[in-house]
């Protein structure tokens, strides 16, 4: 009975430690409506001592917070590194498919795997405007540090 037991707990490890969002796209599609007001909707009780407010959206893996800068809010959803493979590739399909026309948007990527860092950023593009950041993509590996790795999606408030 305990072989039984300690394989089903290794087994349900094994499931949760490689879990997954189930649908990336409507989550992303979620977080982009909310984005419309700054995240008023899904922002928990703030707490102006904080640096990050809470989220009422909880996604299936990672966290979601919140921060209220002076110029901008953002929408800052942080994925552990062991579990950022998929959402890596849906970001990027997100990305090619809501900012994928090139006369309202500008896509610029910097850094490397090999480097431990690289930054995604999308700009919405405004005639006689500054180009508008909207979006970003960060993947930041820490090697001497390994939890503090992360892959991090970033909404920006309108």
């Amino acid at each position: 009975m305990k072989k039984i037991i300690c394989t089903f707990l290794l087994a349900m490890t094994a499931v949760f430690a490689n879990a997954q969002q189930t649908n990336y796209q409507a989550f992303f599609e979620t977080l982009d409506k909310n984005s419309a007001n700054s995240f008023k909707d899904i922002m928990g009780t703030e707490n102006e001592e904080e640096f990050y407010q809470p989220c009422t959206l909880k996604p299936e893996i990672g966290v979601l917070k919140i921060h209220k800068g002076a110029m901008s809010t953002e929408l800052i959803w942080e994925i552990p590194l062991a579990q950022y493979t998929q959402a890596q590739k849906e970001v990027k399909a997100y990305i090619d498919t809501k900012y994928g026309d090139k006369t309202k948007y500008q896509s610029a990527s910097e850094g490397t795997e090999e480097e431990g860092q690289i930054w995604t950023n999308v700009y919405e593009l405004k005639a006689n405007e500054r180009p508008h950041q909207i979006f970003q993509t960060i993947y930041y590996r820490n090697d001497d540090n390994p939890e503090k790795s992360n892959f991090s999606i970033v909404f920006y408030g309108k």
